[in-house]
């Protein structure tokens, strides 16, 4: 959905410098296939929105979402929009998440994977990373 002024615009700039085959843009939207991924950030660098990040390949929770808005203006342009509820932080009991200018985001190097934020989540962009 191009409402979201945060979100993929789906262009493949992404998809194209990927030498690996690792980046398919799919319903207008990237998807990264951990297995086939190198880290080599090239597609870090041609995203023109900068909403791709490499992370560690491990069991964790990834906040799905790079939206800034406040929550009420998110509701009305996406159902899956983080809207800053912070109920991800509040469940977290070793600090990994945390809200800033209404999005959040784990901390990689927090995280144990225990999955409570992700269970908390009501707008349900906040899924488990299983390599």
């Amino acid at each position: 959905d191009l409402a979201c002024s945060y979100g993929c615009i789906g262009l493949g700039d992404c998809e194209a410098v990927c030498p690996y085959g690792a980046i398919q843009v799919c319903n207008g939207v990237a998807m990264v296939d951990s297995n086939k991924c190198k880290a080599c950030t090239l597609c870090v660098k041609a995203c023109p929105r900068k909403l791709i990040a490499i992370v560690p390949k491990k069991n964790q929770a990834l906040v799905r979402c790079s939206n800034h808005d406040k929550g009420g203006v998110t509701r009305k342009l996406c159902t899956a929009g983080c809207i800053g509820c912070k109920k991800c932080v509040k469940t977290c009991e070793v600090g990994a998440v945390k809200v800033e200018n209404f999005c959040s985001f784990v901390d990689p190097k927090l995280c144990t994977g225990c999955g409570k934020c992700v269970d908390q989540c009501p707008q349900h962009c906040i899924p488990f990373f299983d390599p």
